[in-house]
C-alpha cells in the first residue's frame, strides 16, 4: 500500500499540486466539518499545522460548529 500511496503522490505532484500525507481512512476525521483544516485557505505549514491541532475528544463539537455555521443557509 505504501507504493501505492507514493504513485498517487507522484501523480498529484505532476499535476502541479502540493501533497500532504494526512494519514489513513482511519484519520480522515481531521478534515471533517469543523475540524481546523476542513475548508480552510491554508499553506502546507498550515494545513500540517491545523490537522496536528484536531482534537479527537472534540469531534461532536466540530460537527456541532459546522451545523450552527451552516445553518443560516438552510430554509426553515
Amino acid at each position: 500500500m505504501p507504493q501505492a500511496k507514493e504513485t498517487v503522490q507522484d501523480l498529484i505532484r505532476a499535476l502541479g499540486f502540493d501533497v500532504i500525507d494526512a494519514g489513513t481512512l482511519a484519520d480522515s476525521w481531521r478534515q471533517q466539518p469543523g475540524a481546523p483544516a476542513y475548508c480552510r485557505d491554508l499553506d502546507m505549514e498550515g494545513l500540517k499545522a491545523a490537522l496536528a491541532q484536531a482534537d479527537a475528544r472534540q469531534i461532536a463539537a466540530y460537527r456541532l460548529k459546522a451545523d450552527q455555521e451552516a445553518a443560516p443557509y438552510f430554509v426553515r
